[in-house]
């Protein structure tokens, strides 16, 4: 019986990670998104990491019309980010994000954007690089954006 449980928590683990590869929005999501609660940023130990990605997705999309709500419960949509890879390398002068963007109907959770998106940085200094964050989430979140305009 446990490993029946195991096996399958395994193949739903496995599929979940093949489907979350996707980079497109969701066919046939008519409803308009307008506000938006920015659930979370996980998946790295970087906490300046994790916040300067919720921080710029807020930033790019009240730039780009949207509302932030400040209430889980009042919103039309959840955005949250999934870090898979993430470093700054100091002696190098490079530094990269691959992360998992993703926007669940607030009303029954359907996905209504799912994308998968890499962003790089190099250049100088004694640290390196900061993480490519601005340039990670214009690159993300420009499909969604633009599918919300028609």
């Amino acid at each position: 019986m446990k490993l029946a449980y195991i096996l399958s928590t395994i193949m739903l683990l496995t599929f979940s990670a093949c489907a979350s590869m996707s980079n497109d929005v969701v066919e046939g999501h008519k409803k308009p998104v307008k506000m938006i609660y920015i659930w979370d940023a996980d998946g790295h130990t970087d906490i300046n990491l994790l916040n300067g990605l919720k921080g710029e997705a807020g930033a790019f999309l009240r730039s780009n019309g949207f509302a932030l709500a400040a209430d889980a419960d009042s919103t039309d949509a959840y955005l949250k980010i999934t870090v898979i890879d993430a470093y700054r390398d100091g002696d190098r002068g490079k530094s990269y994000i691959k992360a998992r963007l993703y926007i669940l109907d607030s009303s029954d959770n359907t996905t209504i954007y799912d994308a998968t998106y890499e962003a790089s940085a190099s250049g100088g200094g004694f640290d390196g690089p900061e993480y490519p964050i601005q340039k990670f989430v214009e690159g993300v979140l420009a499909d969604f954006v633009k599918e919300q305009r028609k």
